[in-house]
């Protein structure tokens, strides 16, 4: 009988000890935690870039007065759920560095990776040079990407997701 309590015990220790482990790597890795229980901070979102005087709107279209503006589609990489997937359609436009704020979502040219990139800025810094550049990551990407990016190598900045 008393090895029934410990063993009791002891597996009521492990299973709280597990639970523990698996939520706060949930928590403070970066992952979506189901119906956002655990992590219901405010999230990065991209700045508003587009003013309410540039948008008209009509009973069957829509006017959005933006020059440069160009459509986007994307692949199917998951790394940006739920935000894009490969039935996205997003509008964009060659930034200027000082249209750039940490919550965007920019298509950047890595120079480890062929393609374009589309990631979110989650945070800038400046280099030994003084170069300022970016830390990217997917939405649903765990961590950030592990290259740094510099304004040069952004070529898209989106403005505006359609499905």
């Amino acid at each position: 009988m008393k090895w029934l309590l410990t063993f009791t015990v002891a597996l009521i220790f492990a299973l709280g000890w597990l639970s523990n482990s698996v939520f706060s790597e949930i928590r403070y890795s970066g992952l979506q935690a189901p119906l956002d229980i655990l992590n219901n901070s405010e999230r990065l979102s991209s700045g508003d870039h587009i003013n309410v005087n540039q948008i008209q709107v009509y009973d069957d279209f829509a006017v959005i007065n933006i020059s440069g503006l160009s459509l986007a589609k994307y692949e199917d990489t998951n790394s940006m759920d739920p935000l894009l997937d490969s039935e996205a359609n997003g509008l964009e436009i060659v930034p200027r560095e000082e249209d750039l704020n940490i919550g965007d979502v920019v298509a950047y040219r890595s120079k480890k990776l062929d393609g374009l990139i589309v990631h979110r800025i989650v945070n800038e810094s400046v280099d030994e040079n003084g170069r300022k550049y970016y830390i990217m990551k997917g939405d649903n990407n765990s961590k950030p990407d592990l290259e740094p990016v510099y304004f040069d190598q952004i070529e898209y900045l989106l403005l505006m997701v359609g499905w």
